[in-house]
């Protein structure tokens, strides 16, 4: 028993001596690639830190080097060879710059092993001798991300991502400058992946501020984009992208700014430089392009008329339109009913043409009982006109009624009241009498009376008659 507890001992003296020998044997190799890279020109400071992540994980073994913001091409390749010479592996060498004067601060992240790419980091030094030519008052933080291998498990076939490149500054005029710059520097060769914001913290990690986006191949030609796409940037918008398959896209905040002279005039400045435009409202839920257009259109519009209130998207492609009171439902059927109800005619045509619906919800802030929802069309505006008349009417004549729903289709009408529980029959049946009196029975294909707790009683007036 004895001898067995002194070959245990043993055995653990041995392996603590066999761990603590290969720790000292990596740590030396990590040391020696930490001051060979630390002795050339460019390097400021080089580290290397070790994370245990056992038992839930992995070592992880990362290199740190600072180097000057004025790093050339030629020393970049330098870093990366004599980087070469050691046995060390990283999982990630973070490279990055600083400098008071312009106010910098850069990271190129991502790259693994030590043998890095040299033309990559040669990519990296160009963005940084954009940056250190930048004026005294420029600001700026930056994120280059490396090149990404990735596999589609499908196909098998393997490609590579593009380096990206994020921004902040604080400035637009600063950030377009910049992006310009470096597209000039590295997008010969490379696809452009570029985001960018303008925030007075200059950190990417924190940016509130207004956002770009630029992704393009490599080789193509910005130069027609760029003031566009700064001229665009100064409207109210929650965020602008381009690429060579959709253009600009313009996420404006509301409804009557998308309507606006200012978003007129980004529009008229990308068509002269041949430049696709769009814009469209920020938040809002997309169903075909065709539709979509419809919808940005039908909402910019409705916005303008001077009862309309407040418009949104509700759901299931739905546009919601707030009037000030019950006239103003009128002003806005006349709207739809303007040059022989072209306007409507579209809605169907986009309605058949997306496979959806485009559906008008109309509202009043001075009587909220009463909603209108034109689903792809009106079978007459007249009708309409009529049953809005008609639902007032009622409104004004009894307090127990909780809503009164009409529903237009292209073929027909609907409606729908809804009493509170407590409503009495008698209420409910005097109200569907003096609503039948009140109805244009051409085109109403169904009233339907209910109480809100589910109980309902229908009349479809076509076969009552009048």
């Amino acid at each position: 028993m004895k001898k067995f507890g002194f070959v245990a001992v043993a055995f653990c003296a041995l392996l603590a001596t066999v761990i603590a020998l290969g720790s000292f044997t990596t740590s030396f190799a990590y040391n020696k690639w930490q001051r060979q890279v630390s002795q050339l020109d460019q390097v400021v400071s080089a580290e290397w830190s070790h994370v245990n992540n056992w038992p839930t994980g992995g070592s992880r073994y990362t290199g740190e080097v600072r180097i000057a913001l004025s790093t050339s091409e030629a020393q970049a390749r330098e870093l990366v060879e004599a980087s070469c010479g050691e046995e060390s592996i990283f999982d990630e060498v973070i490279y990055e710059a600083r400098s008071p004067v312009p106010n910098v601060s850069v990271e190129k992240r991502g790259l693994t092993g030590v043998c890095g790419d040299k033309e990559e980091l040669a990519d990296f030094a160009r963005i940084l001798n954009v940056l250190d030519q930048q004026s005294a008052s420029f600001e700026a933080d930056v994120l280059v991300w490396s090149y990404e291998a990735r596999t589609d498990y499908a196909t098998g076939e393997e490609t590579t991502e593009p380096p990206s490149i994020r921004a902040e500054t604080t400035t637009a005029a600063d950030l377009f400058a910049f992006a310009a710059q470096a597209h000039r520097a590295v997008g010969v060769n490379n696809p452009f992946d570029f985001a960018g914001s303008v925030d007075d913290d200059v950190s990417p990690i924190t940016s509130y501020g207004k956002k770009i986006n630029i992704n393009v191949p490599a080789d193509y030609d910005l130069a027609p984009v760029f003031p566009v796409l700064s001229h665009a940037f100064l409207l109210e918008h929650k965020g602008i992208s381009y690429a060579p398959d959709t253009g600009i896209v313009v996420a404006i905040d509301d409804a009557e700014a998308l309507a606006g002279e200012d978003v007129a005039q980004a529009r008229q400045l990308a068509e002269d430089a041949a430049v696709p435009f769009s814009a469209r409202l920020a938040d809002t839920p997309f169903g075909s392009s065709e539709v979509s257009e419809t919808r940005q259109l039908l909402l910019s519009e409705l916005a303008r008329l001077p009862a309309v209130e407040a418009t949104t998207f509700g759901e299931h492609e739905t546009i919601v339109a707030t009037t000030t009171s019950l006239a103003g439902i009128t002003e806005v059927l006349d709207y739809f009913g303007e040059n022989n109800g072209e306007r409507l005619n579209a809605v169907k045509t986009v309605s058949t043409a997306g496979k959806g619906r485009v559906t008008i919800l109309l509202k009043t802030a001075e009587n909220d009982a009463l909603t209108i929802r034109l689903d792809a069309g009106v079978a007459s505006l007249a009708d309409l006109r009529a049953v809005v008349a008609a639902a007032a009417e009622i409104l004004t004549a009894t307090t127990d009624i909780r809503e009164v729903h009409i529903q237009s289709f292209p073929d027909k009408l609907r409606v729908h009241v809804t009493f509170e529980s407590y409503a009495a029959s008698t209420t409910v049946e005097a109200t569907e009498q003096e609503l039948r009196g009140l109805l244009p029975l051409t085109t109403i294909d169904t009233v339907a009376m209910g109480w809100s707790d589910g109980r309902s009683e229908y009349l479809n007036a076509n076969s009552q008659g009048s």
